[in-house]
């Protein structure tokens, strides 16, 4: 199949997203797949960059204003299907049988539906943020008109997808207000295989004390986390000088 996916960002960008998403291009190319990323890089000093790596089909698009805070990425993000759809008319040689998108970001409704109009596929939407639910939860926005305008794109990229996999089951009576169940599974994790013997080789001589309590936290570092919180509520009066995060 002619596989095409949209992602945030992709690598050399170090971030969850990337890293997933650059596992799953590499598994389905394994397995025979033709797989096209479309993502973008605030670096580019022309408009996009079509080019490849690991028989994968990379094209970059260009977005300047990604890098210079919240506000910039807001702008940069709304912009991401216009510049998505401007971009994929001007490359050559592109075939779809089936999109996969990648949220966040929300921004990708009106890019999913243009590719399924033009190429008469199905669209997988891989959610891993429910936005933006969790801002507000998180006290970083309130209910006012931003976030009626976020509300009305995230619809927006719900009803564009064909099948959305999200982490947690208990979200799914969430995203039945959105689209039926039919519509909604659950969509583990997943990785590419680590050889963890230079892993346990670090730990032994670097990162572990055995006389202190060590908290190892492997998941992503974000406003959503609230690493701050889980700081907060340690009792520094029971640890001491025994704890090390």
């Amino acid at each position: 199949m002619n596989l095409i996916l949209l992602s945030d960002c992709y690598h050399p960008i170090i971030s969850s997203g990337s890293i997933i998403m650059g596992d799953l291009a590499k598994e389905l190319e394994v397995r025979g797949n033709q797989v096209t990323v479309v993502t973008f890089s605030p670096d580019l000093t022309k408009s996009f960059d079509d080019g490849s790596l690991d028989s994968i089909r990379i094209i970059r698009i260009r977005v300047p204003t990604r890098n210079y805070g919240m506000i910039g990425r807001l702008i940069a993000e709304i912009t991401y299907s216009a510049r998505i759809k401007k971009i994929l008319k001007q490359v050559g040689n592109l075939k779809c049988d089936a999109v996969i998108c990648y949220s966040p970001s929300i921004f990708f409704g009106d890019a999913v539906k243009w590719i399924k109009e033009i190429f008469d596929v199905k669209a997988y939407l891989i959610l891993r943020d429910i936005f933006p639910k969790w801002v507000v939860d998180a006290g970083i926005i309130r209910k006012g008109l931003l976030y009626r305008f976020f509300k009305y794109i995230e619809t927006k990229l719900y009803k564009n997808a064909d099948l959305i996999g999200i982490e947690s089951r208990s979200d799914i009576s969430y995203f039945l207000q959105y689209v039926t169940k039919e519509k909604v599974e659950v969509l583990n994790n997943w990785g590419s295989p680590l050889d963890i013997r230079d892993i346990e080789s670090t730990m032994k001589t670097e990162s572990i004390n055995k006389e202190k309590i060590n908290i190892l936290y492997g998941g992503n570092m974000g406003d959503a986390q609230d690493l701050l919180s889980l700081v907060k509520s340690i009792d520094t009066n029971i640890l001491s000088d025994k704890a090390i995060i």
